[in-house]
């Protein structure tokens, strides 16, 4: 009944409803007015029964709708981040799906894409290990996993398994369009394994079978490399010319130019590597290789002895580099080699101290050290040599060139005069040197030493080291022996010098003569005349008379001579010099005047008082400011007495007075006034 009350009250509103909507709805909506004749009880059950009808089917609609289940999205966002570059956002992407979603049918997907951003960012091994498990023959992308496996384990330096991996892609895949690049990977894995015989076959086939494809322009590359390092250059060269020429957009062309150059270089064809290294610079002046063959072009000029050019173009690849960078360090070294080859020693120097200086501990520390201190040794810098050459020792204990640095070392001390210290170094050479050569200018230092300081015996005992070692390379031993008998003479050894002596003398080098001179003039001093003569014959032999070790010669014989009592064989000979030296150009010689005086003291001796007189007084005239003057003064007033000419003896007596007034040829000639 209250349903009823309810309908009645709300019939006219609603009538009033219907009259304003559309008509297509009034006839529906009015046939809703038979629920006035329907219990109100019949009337609940009827819509409670219809409410639960409509949830039904409403759930039932809903849940129908497919979903996109969560790990498509998940995927789709990696995928995204991937394509965008995001790598390692899209790397922890990957890997939170592989957590996720462990057994899903994309995991060879992930994989994959996970093997693609670690070979991307240089992770080789580690995407060897994603790429084997995508490798599963169900997968997609099964050839491209496979390809990519074999060229990390190439990179990775593991060619057995990259060779095993691309001969199965071969087999399995005859016909696919990537395939040149699978036999690159197998002609560079044989490579590896210096199977260069098969690995050329490879490229051959590359080059023929695939022309057009990017992988023959490296096939011609690594020919060229291949006969480069076997030093067959030419056949480098045909390659690396192809390479340019059949592929003139490749990029491997930048290494073609290079290798180019280098093996022109080795041909010694210098101005052909020159025009490949500035083709090189025009063609590819971003390149990684630009500076390179720069670098190269300023070592062909400076090997050209073109320093001026090489200078050029060190100092503009100076401005290219930073000022703290290794490479400008290296320019830098470069520059200061140009300055050493120009003779600009100082300009050299200047830069190695820089380098020292900013970078103590350079790699190449050991070089620059050894080449500074030598500079210094060179200019006469031996406290700044010594300074270096002490930091190189204490620097480089292990270096090759340490025995070297003990060698110059003791010369910067000999130089200095500091001798004991240089026959320390020359020691240290002798413990540290396994060169002959070193040991033997070691052993002659210390000689020199030793003999410099007057210390016969030790110089003795090191010359005969180096005579033994001599003897073992069979070796000169000529000058070494010159040595011990000027020991053994300065030693008054003369039993030892003659035994050495006599078996050299009949047969010694002209180069040779001038040394066993001074052995003469030492036996002469030590009284061995007679051998001293036949020495002075000899040496006469290999000298011209008017050459002043001639007529020094000369002199010597005829003193002997005269000493011997063959007086008129040492006349003739005195006579002779005095005609050699006749020439204005000899006339000063001391030579001339001491045989001058020779002559004269004879002819007083012998009473010859004229001839006396008439060479005292040419010995006056030449040499009037000789330290022997009082004595021709003296002489020369002597012989004009015994001439009776006693007003000329006069004079001379009292001009030696005057000038020599101390003199004890002025005390007796007082007497004779």
């Amino acid at each position: 009944m209250k349903m009823m009350k309810f309908v009645n009250k709300i019939d006219p509103v609603f009538k009033k409803f219907l009259s304003k909507i559309d008509p297509v709805f009034k006839k529906f909506l009015s046939k809703l007015l038979f629920l006035k004749t329907i219990p109100f009880y019949k009337l609940l059950i009827l819509v409670v029964g219809c409410a639960s009808v409509g949830v039904f089917l409403a759930f039932n609609l809903l849940t129908s709708i497919p979903e996109k289940p969560e790990w498509k999205n998940y995927l789709q966002k990696a995928d995204r981040l991937y394509q965008e570059g995001k790598l390692k956002e899209a790397k922890k992407m990957y890997l939170e799906f592989k957590r996720m979603f462990p057994s899903n049918p994309r995991i060879n997907w992930v994989n994959f894409q996970l093997a693609n951003i670690l070979k991307n960012s240089g992770f080789i091994h580690r995407a060897t290990f994603f790429y084997e498990k995508a490798a599963t023959p169900d997968f997609s992308y099964y050839f491209e996993a496979k390809y990519n496996l074999a060229q990390c384990y190439q990179e990775a330096g593991e060619p057995d398994k990259a060779l095993k991996i691309a001969t199965k892609i071969i087999r399995e895949f005859p016909e696919n369009e990537k395939l040149s690049g699978v036999y690159l990977i197998l002609a560079n894995s044989l490579l590896e394994q210096s199977k260069k015989k098969e690995a050329i076959s490879i490229y051959q086939k590359i080059i023929k079978e695939y022309p057009s494809e990017h992988t023959a322009g490296e096939a011609y590359l690594k020919m060229g490399d291949i006969y480069f390092e076997e030093k067959r250059y030419s056949e480098a060269i045909l390659f690396y010319s192809s390479l340019i020429k059949e592929y003139p957009e490749n990029q491997l062309q930048e290494k073609a130019f290079f290798n180019l150059a280098r093996c022109y270089l080795a041909q010694n064809e210098q101005d052909k590597a020159l025009s490949m290294l500035f083709l090189l610079s025009e063609k590819f002046p971003h390149s990684d290789l630009f500076i390179k063959g720069l670098f190269l072009a300023g070592k062909v000029f400076l090997e050209k002895e073109e320093y001026e050019k090489a200078r050029e173009i060190f100092e503009r690849i100076s401005k290219i580099y930073p000022e703290q960078s290794p490479a400008a360090v290296e320019v830098k070294k470069k520059l200061a080699e140009v300055y050493l080859a120009e003779g600009n020693l100082s300009r050299a120097i200047a830069i190695y101290e820089k380098i020292i200086q900013k970078y103590p501990y350079h790699q190449d520390g050991e070089k620059i050290y050894f080449t500074l201190a030598s500079v210094y040794l060179t200019t006469g810098e031996y406290d700044k040599a010594i300074q270096v050459f002490q930091k190189f020792i204490h620097y480089f204990p292990l270096s090759f060139k340490l025995s070297s640095a003990y060698l110059n070392l003791a010369r910067a001390y000999f130089n200095k005069k500091l001798y004991f210290k240089a026959i320390e170094a020359f020691n240290q050479v002798m413990q540290h040197s396994s060169s002959r050569e070193e040991i033997d200018i070691a052993l002659s230092g210390i000689a020199e030493i030793y003999m410099k300081v007057g210390l016969w015996n030790e110089a003795i005992e090191c010359l005969k080291q180096k005579l033994s070692l001599a003897d073992q390379e069979k070796k000169e031993t000529l000058p070494i022996k010159i040595k011990l008998i000027n020991c053994y003479l300065k030693k008054k050894d003369l039993s030892s010098a003659k035994e050495l002596l006599l078996p050299l003398i009949k047969n010694f080098p002209k180069e040779k003569a001038l040394e066993f001179l001074e052995i003469g003039d030492l036996l002469y001093s030590a009284g061995e005349k007679e051998i001293a003569c036949s020495i002075y014959q000899k040496v006469a032999k290999f000298i011209l008379p008017e050459d002043k070790r001639g007529l020094y010669i000369l002199f010597k014989m005829a003193d002997f001579q005269k000493d011997e009592g063959r007086i008129n064989s040492a006349i003739n000979i005195y006579h002779r010099i005095l005609k050699l030296t006749e020439k204005n150009s000899l006339k000063k010689l001391p030579v001339r005047e001491k045989t001058l005086s020779r002559l004269a003291d004879f002819y007083y001796s012998t009473q010859k008082y004229q001839k006396a007189c008439g060479l005292y007084l040419k010995v006056l005239e030449e040499y009037p400011e000789s330290k022997d003057l009082d004595w021709y003064l003296y002489q020369t007033g002597n012989c004009y007495r015994h001439l009776e000419s006693y007003g000329k003896a006069k004079k001379f007596y009292l001009t030696l007075k005057e000038k020599f007034p101390q003199s004890l040829w002025t005390k007796i000639s007082e007497v004779m006034l």
